[in-house]
Parts: C-alpha cells; structure tokens; sequence
C-alpha cells in the first residue's frame, strides 16, 4: 500500500458554513476542546517513498496523481486525526497578513497552473475577504466556474460578492445555478437563498428557504438563527425563541443566538407585565 486517507476533524470555535461545520457530539474526549468542526481528509505515505512528488500549483499541493501515476495503491483509512489549529486564529490581522502572502505567491502560482480552478477560487476569495477588492476578485470566481462548473463553492463565493455590491438579482441567479451544480449541498443553497432574501426583506420567501435549509439539515446552527430572526421579524416571539434556543443547542458559542434569546425573553416578560 502506497498511502492512505484519514479524515481529520478540524475544529473551530465558530459555525463555517462553507466548510460544512458539525457540532460536537462527544463521540471524541478531545472534542471538548471545540464545540464543532469540519471534515477533511489527509494523505499519508507513512514510508517516505523517493519516487512520489507533490504535484500542482504551490497554493494547492497534491501527492495523490503521483500515487496513482506510478501504479501505487490509496486507501481509506479509519483512524481519525483531531486537529485543533483553528481554534488558534482570534487575531483578524495576523490572518490578513499570511492570507495576502498567499495571495502573492499564488498570483505566481497562476502563471503556471492558468486552468487550476481551486487555485482562482482561493485567489479570488482572498481579494475579497481580505483586500476588500469586490470588483477584482469577481473574474477570478467567474473563471472558476468556467473551469469547474461542479464546484459549488464558486458560486457561493460569487453571490456573497455581489451582494457586498448590493447586486441582489446576480446573487440569486448565481446561488439557483448552485442549486444545479451540485444537488448535494442544497441545504446550504437553501440556507444563503433564505438569507438572501432575508437582507433584501422578503421575508416570505426568507422563510420559504430556510425551512427547507433546516428540513435537509437540522444541525445547522446559524440556519435556525436565521429562520429566528424571520420570525421575531413577523411577531412570531415564541417561534422565534424556539429556533434561537435550538440555534444555541447545537452551538454553545453561538453569541448571537444568546443576545438574541435574552432579547426575546425581556419581550416577553415586558408583554407579561402589560
């Protein structure tokens, strides 16, 4: 056997929607350390082997081709790496700093790999997180998508700029292609639709998605916030209590869930006293 897969669980403090974030259950002792995580997988040779390399551009480096081209074999493997790095990153500008290194090295990069679609996602989503820079990082997304029109999380990406610039319809176009992309993901499709549509104060149709978000997947904590916040909007107190109550369950950290049950507690005791 020439390597193997592990899953890793990547703790973090903080619902990641985009990197599909589970609340911890206890199944672990070391996820006491974390209230949630994602899941990624990890490729070890275990034997360091001369005649594998790392392939790809520098931003995105792969073993696997290697693997595979030199008639090596890949296996699953069951064992589970914890790894708690995330839990680290509290100082926005030490994350700024390292991400715009990336972003000059993969810039490099790109001359190279001009076709390598995770590298313009990645470079893409670094012009707008942390350079601010909407209007850049848009065709970057956009070649991302040509490249790989699987990748869900593209559109993802290219709806959340548009709606930085307040280009509302474009974000919806570019989430219902989502929906198309990739059937799998629907519920978090769902869920930044019913968001969409919650900032631009449809509140029909916000509810609409948010329920079919949570339908496809309950354990999404910032999900049931959002479809709180629906609610309280409408008048709904008490419905809107009981998906910010689950929202908290599921995330103990969750700090908007707790100002907002506290929120609706006092309005509701204000109504008692009336």
């Amino acid at each position: 056997m020439s390597g193997y897969v592990l899953p890793v669980r990547n703790y973090l403090q903080a619902s990641n929607l985009l990197r599909r974030w589970h609340p911890s259950t206890g199944e672990y002792p070391r996820e006491e350390i974390g209230p949630g995580w994602f899941h990624s997988e990890s490729l070890r040779l275990f034997r360091n082997q001369r005649n594998f390399a790392y392939q790809g551009c520098l931003l995105q480096p792969d073993i696997r081709d290697s693997i595979l081209e030199a008639g090596g074999r890949i296996e699953k493997c069951s064992v589970t790496i914890h790894h708690h790095s995330y839990l680290k990153y509290h100082n926005f500008s030490d994350i700024k700093r390292k991400q715009l290194r990336y972003l000059r090295i993969g810039l490099k990069s790109l001359k190279a790999y001009p076709r390598n679609s995770a590298l313009l996602f990645h470079l893409g989503n670094i012009l707008f997180l942390y350079r601010r820079d909407a209007r850049q990082a848009i065709p970057y997304v956009q070649k991302a998508i040509r490249i790989n029109p699987k990748y869900v999380r593209s559109y993802w990406l290219l709806s959340f700029i548009y709606q930085r610039q307040k280009k509302y319809c474009e974000a919806q176009k570019v989430l219902n292609k989502a929906l198309r992309a990739d059937p799998k993901e629907k519920d978090l499709t769902f869920y930044f639709l019913g968001d969409l549509y919650l900032r631009m104060l449809d509140l029909s149709k916000a509810s609409t998605f948010l329920k079919k978000s949570v339908i496809l997947n309950p354990g999404n904590p910032t999900a049931h916030n959002a479809l709180g916040v629906v609610y309280e909007m409408r008048g709904d107190n008490r419905g809107a209590l009981s998906e910010y109550r689950e929202s908290f369950r599921l995330n103990k950290k969750n700090t908007y869930a707790d100002e907002n049950i506290r929120r609706i507690y006092n309005a509701l005791r204000r109504h008692k006293s009336d």
